[in-house]
């Protein structure tokens, strides 16, 4: 089922009005956890995933994404639409941040039920050229308190985008 969602964000992501070609996207990362329980990178919280984004206009865009992400022993698989911006304060950089719902298969220590919502935010190169991008982002996924426990997960994700 979790590989199933990471084909199916790809599937689910049609074409929009996109003024430059779209983007798949690549990112990997380590949960970045909780100071205060001294579970910074402690390798138990991973996130994988493969995901499309496309523009709508100059700014505004849509991303969407499905992976995997691990907490300890138990490994589930989801998919996220999201919707946010993409700025360019120089030809050779970005920078962009989003938000939207998202479907998770299995609840674990730190996420529970399949309702899910993730933020990120991230900044990197892009090749003013062909459009390819290297970034680093980071992550928040959690059921905007819906359910309890609602502790949430975050995530520092290196990022490769190849356009299409």
């Amino acid at each position: 089922m979790k590989y199933l969602l990471l084909v199916l964000g790809l599937m689910l992501a049609l074409p929009t009005f996109a003024e430059e070609g779209p983007l798949i996207k690549v990112q990997y990362g380590l949960g970045i956890g909780d100071v205060s329980d001294g579970e910074v990178f402690n390798g138990s919280e991973k996130s994988l995933n493969v995901g499309y984004y496309n523009k709508l206009n100059k700014v505004l865009g849509w991303d969407v994404h499905g992976g995997i992400l691990t907490d300890g022993d138990i490994t589930s698989g989801y998919v996220f639409l999201q919707f946010g911006s993409v700025l360019h304060p120089f030809d050779w950089m970005y920078v962009d941040h989003y938000f939207g719902p998202g479907f998770l298969t299995k609840s674990n220590s730190k996420l529970t039920g399949h309702l899910q919502f993730s933020m990120h935010m991230g900044i990197g190169w892009r090749d003013p050229v062909k459009g390819t991008t290297i970034g680093m982002n980071w992550k928040h996924v959690s059921n905007a308190g819906i359910q309890s426990p609602n502790k949430g997960m975050d995530f520092l994700l290196i990022q490769v985008g190849i356009p299409i």
